[in-house]
């Protein structure tokens, strides 16, 4: 019990209510889609929304599910993974993805050129470096889940639309190479919040190249 919580329990004026943002169960998600009046969902496409109500906030995958009944509004064919994938909301990284990808996917060639767009679009290194660390950390849980990749991805919230390319990607590190690259980051955000006087983006784009040549 935090704190602040016990401090307004003792307040005469005061109501204290607990508020969790626990994604829905499957049961919770059934019962949202028969209100909605989608009834056909195979197996498949109920994983999918499984993993997508772990992305998105509570609200955020409401609004998604009654998008996608409107879609599907007096369609008869059952719901598929692809239209959830068409429907569900874009990611607000997608600027530094593409980035990101090139990394982890060991394309030196386009760091360079992805990194001076990015730049020219004002993003900042440390906005970069903190992605990159978000990016990796979902990378080290989908490599150490005991459960494998997938169940890793889930737990680490990733974005849906995201888990296929990051499965593949998953599958060409290994755990110690992860953990080195985060380490990296690291250095790297302790380096661009200290008074030095190097380039920022210039230690940001030395650091992703040494991680995407998996530098011991």
């Amino acid at each position: 019990k935090s704190a602040l919580k016990a401090l307004a329990e003792k307040h005469f004026a005061v109501m204290c209510i607990g508020l969790y943002d626990d994604p829905p169960t499957r049961e919770e998600i059934e019962a949202e889609l028969k209100r909605a009046g989608l009834v056909k969902v195979p197996a498949d496409a109920m994983a999918e929304l499984m993993t997508l109500s772990r992305a998105l906030d509570p609200g955020d995958f409401r609004q998604t599910l009654e998008k996608i009944a409107l879609y599907k509004f007096r369609d008869p064919l059952p719901l598929t993974s692809v239209e959830i994938a068409s429907l569900a909301p874009a990611t607000i990284e997608t600027e530094a993805e593409e980035l990101l990808d090139a990394v982890a996917e060991l394309q030196m060639g386009a760091i360079g050129p992805v990194l001076r767009r990015l730049e020219g679009q004002g993003v900042l290194p440390v906005t970069l470096c903190i992605a990159g660390l978000r990016h990796f950390t979902t990378l080290h849980l989908m490599t150490t889940d005991p459960e494998g990749p997938a169940s890793g991805f889930v737990r680490a919230r990733g974005f849906f639309k995201r888990r296929d390319r990051m499965m593949k990607q998953a599958g060409n590190w290994t755990t110690r190479q992860i953990e080195k690259a985060l380490a990296l980051l690291v250095e790297t955000d302790l380096a661009l919040r200290s008074s030095s006087r190097a380039p920022a983006m210039a230690v940001m784009e030395r650091t992703l190249i040494r991680i995407a040549r998996r530098e011991r």
